[in-house]
């Protein structure tokens, strides 16, 4: 890695969300942040940065973005600064939505809640907790935009769960990233009352009740192709086919 490549490297590692940057013997640099658990090993050459992670999860999920060249196992190769700065913050995102980042930060949230965790407002005061957690984990998952209507603006866009909080069976169903989208209002309200829903590929299936007026306000849709359905997506999705659906 030369002078160059460094001071590159340096700048998207910071700018990502990874301050935490460690000269190796080797010549590779090690990349850490305070805010996720995720590490990085970051080489280069003529090709450019060759980026590895050390979460097989998480590499798979960048994998199935198809967004990002492959430059060996859990590896991604960076042929430019620009595609250098926006992978690594891609992989922060990530990492702070996967696979269980969410619920570990409700936890330490719960922890350190003290004496107020009492019956009903015990109840309360961790769905309000989990339910911000859980909004954090989508907005990293889906990149601050809807969807499917790829609307980014943050105060119209709701956490929509596809279990309800009420039916799963734990907290960590609760705080999946996979058991949700991020969606506009109208869609969020939809899909919560059964009107809408998405088949195996993303694509929305209207219920008969829906009025045409109100499906003409929805328009076509379907999941955004640039974060593809993962299995548990799919499992979820089975679920609210037949639970909440009306079909």
């Amino acid at each position: 890695m030369n002078l160059s490549q460094r001071i590159e490297l340096e700048k998207a590692a910071n700018d990502g969300g990874f301050e935490l940057i460690e000269p190796q013997l080797d010549g590779s640099v090690a990349l850490a942040s305070s805010d996720v658990e995720a590490q990085l090993i970051v080489n280069a050459d003529d090709a450019g940065f060759f980026v590895s992670i050390d979460n097989g999860g998480l590499a798979r999920e960048l994998e199935a973005e198809g967004r990002y060249e492959l430059g060996g196992p859990q590896t991604f190769l960076a042929r430019r600064p620009d595609n250098l700065a926006g992978l690594i913050r891609r992989i922060w995102q990530l990492s702070r939505a996967l696979p269980d980042a969410p619920l570990k930060r409700f936890e330490d949230a719960l922890a350190h809640a003290g004496e107020e965790f009492r019956t009903e407002v015990e109840a309360m005061v961790r769905r309000r907790l989990g339910q911000s957690e859980f909004r954090a984990g989508l907005l990293d998952y889906w990149q601050g935009r809807c969807a499917v209507t790829g609307i980014a603006q943050p105060e119209l866009l709701r956490a929509s769960h596809i279990k309800p909080w009420a039916h799963c069976a734990n907290d960590a169903e609760r705080l999946d990233v996979h058991n949700g989208f991020l969606l506009t209002a109208d869609w969020d309200a939809a899909f919560d009352a059964g009107l809408v829903s998405f088949d195996a590929n993303g694509v929305a299936v209207f219920s008969p009740i829906l009025t045409e007026a109100a499906r003409d306000r929805l328009g076509g849709g379907r999941l955004r192709g640039d974060r593809p359905l993962t299995d548990k997506h799919r499992q979820y999705l089975a679920w609210h086919a037949t639970k909440v659906f009306i079909g």
